[in-house]
């Protein structure tokens, strides 16, 4: 995931943490994506052949038991940009499906 570090702000690890944080979060809500989807609903209003209103809301219900910040993958790039990695063992969620399987 990445994430801006905030110039304007005086404490520049405090923004530097922020940064990396968001970044956290955004990795985390692409592994969201990838593992359960995304629900995208939208609604547009036109008015004389111009769209008046667009209002777009999204949905996401995520469980990401064992997810974590790969040790070492946190960094902010040459163009201010923080960076972090988040990884999910999807082990323990095969295994499940794996027992079921054969014990039906």
């Amino acid at each position: 995931g990445f994430a801006a570090v905030d110039g304007d702000n005086p404490n520049a690890a405090q923004a530097r943490l922020m940064a990396y944080r968001a970044a956290e979060l955004d990795a985390r809500r692409k592994i969201a994506e990838e593992v359960n989807g995304l629900q995208i609903d939208s609604e547009t209003t036109v008015r004389d052949f111009v769209a008046a209103s667009d209002r777009i809301r999204t949905d996401m219900l995520a469980f990401q038991q064992g997810a974590h910040v790969v040790e070492g993958s946190q960094r902010v790039n040459e163009d201010g940009m923080a960076e972090a990695v988040v990884e999910l063992d999807l082990r323990p969620l095969w295994d499940i499906v794996v027992y079921y399987r054969t014990h039906r």
